[in-house]
């Protein structure tokens, strides 16, 4: 599977999960397998913070070229692809499934036009008080994920720094660790973060990813100032664009 959205909702909270396999989107079935902690993970998946309702018959009539039948999660998966499932088989679904997911309404995410080559694909901050504040989240190959110090680690404000500049902030005036903000969903991709403040970017920071690394030590940042140039700089389609709040 390479990729999963939601299509034909009212808002993009709900609607018909599809499936890109073999370069064409497809659906999930909604068989009697599908229930609310499939959805779950369809809706973590996707950034979103949690799921409201799962639906076998999304009433909407999906593609042709594939679909995915019989999926049965654990709810621990990261990617729907992880969960038990029949082959993919080509034809639509008779019944076709969909979720409703839950926003978070305090994600604030930049995320990269281009794959910088290093396998960092965005960044984000969730879970915080503000928009300007949360958990330190990196979207790498596809998944987001956690970034991670161990007990001994020494997350600090120039590493926070780097990631407030990053998003658009001017500086940092928190670096708060051990999973202030939440622990979160996902794997931790990144660990043991050692930036010397030049940085444009936090994986170009040295990194650590032999550290054993539990998610109760996953970090957060809280950031200040806002940099109005570079929001300027994403209007005029250069390589980043800066998501704004939900």
């Amino acid at each position: 599977m390479q990729g999963i959205r939601l299509t034909d909702g009212a808002n993009g909270t709900f609607s018909r999960v599809d499936i890109l396999y073999d370069d064409q989107w497809g659906t999930v079935c909604g068989d009697e397998e599908w229930d609310l902690v499939d959805a779950r993970v369809v809706c973590h998946q996707l950034g979103f913070h949690n799921a409201t309702k799962s639906y076998k018959n999304a009433s909407i009539q999906g593609s042709q070229f594939y679909s995915m039948n019989n999926v049965q999660c654990h709810g621990n998966e990261t990617s729907i692809s992880s969960c038990r499932h029949e082959r993919f088989q080509r034809g639509n679904c008779p019944v076709e499934a969909g979720v409703s997911c839950q926003e978070n309404a305090l994600i604030n995410s930049l995320m990269l036009r281009v794959n910088t080559g290093d396998g960092l694909q965005g960044i984000r901050l969730a879970d915080g008080l503000s928009n300007s504040s949360g958990r330190v989240e990196v979207l790498i190959d596809g998944e987001w994920g956690a970034v991670c110090e161990d007990y001994y680690g020494d997350w600090n404000l120039v590493d926070a720094r780097v990631v407030c500049r990053q998003l658009g902030y001017n500086t940092a005036i928190a670096a708060p660790k051990q999973a202030f903000f939440g622990e979160g969903y996902g794997p931790v991709l990144i660990k043991d973060v050692q930036c010397t403040g030049k940085e444009a970017s936090l994986s170009s920071c040295r990194q650590d990813a032999t550290v054993y690394c539990q998610h109760h030590y996953v970090v957060g940042v809280a950031c200040g100032g806002k940099d109005r140039s570079l929001e300027a700089k994403s209007k005029q389609g250069l390589t980043f664009f800066v998501c704004h709040d939900y």
